[in-house]
C-alpha cells in the first residue's frame, strides 16, 4: 500500500510539472519580446495589444498602416499631412492654416 500511495505522490508531481510555466529569455541582444522568441527591437509585440490608461511617446510614433481614433483627438504643436487626409464630420482649426502649393 505504501508503494501506490508513492508512485501516485511522484505521478502528481511529475504531471504538476509539465503545466508548469517555462522560465523567461533574456537573451544577449537586451531586445524583449511578447509573442516572439526573435525580438529585432529593444520591446517588440507580436499580436493584437491593448493598452488600458495614459501612453507616453517622448519623441516619435510611426504608424505604418491606419490610425483609428474612436473618441476625440486633440494634437498640441504643428501637424503635417504628407498624402491626403479624410474627414467625416466636423473638422476645426484653431489658429493658422497654410495650404502649401505643389510646385
Amino acid at each position: 500500500m505504501k508503494k501506490y500511495y508513492l508512485l501516485s505522490a511522484i505521478a502528481i508531481i511529475v504531471h504538476a510539472n509539465s503545466y508548469s510555466q517555462t522560465s523567461n529569455l533574456f537573451p544577449s541582444s537586451g531586445n524583449v519580446g511578447v509573442g516572439t522568441n526573435l525580438p529585432a527591437e529593444k520591446f517588440q509585440v507580436v499580436g493584437r495589444t491593448n493598452l488600458c490608461g495614459n501612453v507616453i511617446i517622448d519623441s516619435s510614433a510611426t504608424i505604418k498602416q491606419s490610425l483609428k481614433v474612436e473618441k476625440n483627438l486633440t494634437i498640441q504643436g504643428s501637424t503635417i499631412f504628407n498624402g491626403s487626409a479624410n474627414v467625416t464630420g466636423d473638422f476645426k482649426i484653431g489658429g493658422n492654416f497654410t495650404k502649401a502649393i505643389a510646385l
